[in-house]
């Protein structure tokens, strides 16, 4: 489906979003452009908890401030919003899961040569209306070169695993939060 999208600060209409990618019709090609949004509505308006499976994600980078190391350690709360228990499963290399915004809201690349890994899924078990927490760690170093400056997260999940039939993006976004977070010029605790 053809809609309007922004990249670099350019709104295109007439292009066919996939994830992050673009395919732009100019003179009879499909070029492909990377660190493509939405340009409709933007990030910023606030939206209703987005649910997968029935479970609704949020999370808190704690603390907000990394250092340049760019270890951080991620607070992650799955609520069941069911009426019965539910396993849900998630890919366990979260840092490959999500895509960092700068301050002007441009998606920031993934460095060249940042590896690709295969991971198994987590499966975690959660009762009706109930919430399980989770922490996990992780080090965006080999993926990302950020400077010290303000950045937003926001986290991507692979509707592969919910058992849907394929899709042709199988990435939708896992949480309608947009993490906050600053790279310092001291040492991540």
């Amino acid at each position: 489906m053809a809609r309007t999208f922004k990249t670099r600060g350019v709104v295109i209409s007439g292009a066919l979003l996939l994830g992050s990618l673009a395919l732009v019709p100019v003179a009879g090609i499909w070029l492909v452009t990377r660190n493509a949004m939405p340009a409709a509505g933007g990030f910023d308006e606030p939206k209703p908890p987005m649910a997968l499976d029935g479970v609704v994600a949020s999370f808190k980078i704690d603390p907000p401030e990394i250092g340049p190391d760019l270890k951080l350690k991620l607070l992650m709360k799955l609520t069941n919003t069911g009426q019965k228990e539910t396993k849900f499963k998630y890919i366990a290399c979260m840092e490959q899961h999500i895509e960092i915004l700068d301050e002007h809201s441009e998606v920031i690349r993934m460095k060249d040569g940042a590896p690709i890994l295969e991971c198994p899924y987590e499966e975690v078990a959660i009762a009706a209306a109930a919430t399980v927490e989770r922490t996990e760690y992780f080090d965006l170093s080999p993926y990302y070169s950020l400077s010290p400056g303000k950045y937003r997260m926001r986290f991507k999940y692979d509707t592969r695993l919910l058992g849907n039939p394929i899709r042709p993006d199988p990435w939708v976004l896992w949480s309608n939060d947009l993490i906050d977070f600053t790279v310092g010029r001291g040492k991540s605790r």
